[in-house]
């Protein structure tokens, strides 16, 4: 039983290393996007939910403008 436990140990914390990779390349690249400038709509739909507001009302997030439409952008 105590194998089997450090085994699950020694599994989740590869997983959580890869897991952990994967997020920092996504950051980085995200963070090398907004840099260039292209961070773009469909990039900006990875890292934040993009709600479309109404004529006059107010972001309770961020604000966030394309093509003549204004957005609320959450942080997901």
């Amino acid at each position: 039983m105590k194998d089997a436990i450090e085994g699950f140990k020694e599994i989740t914390e590869v997983a959580l290393k890869h897991i952990n990779k994967k997020i920092n390349s996504f950051v980085e690249e995200v963070a090398k996007n907004v840099r260039n400038k292209k961070f773009d709509t469909e990039s900006r739909k990875k890292v934040f939910k993009l709600t479309p507001l109404n004529q006059g009302e107010s972001p309770k997030h961020l604000k966030y403008n394309f093509d003549d439409q204004k957005y609320d952008m959450k942080p997901l």
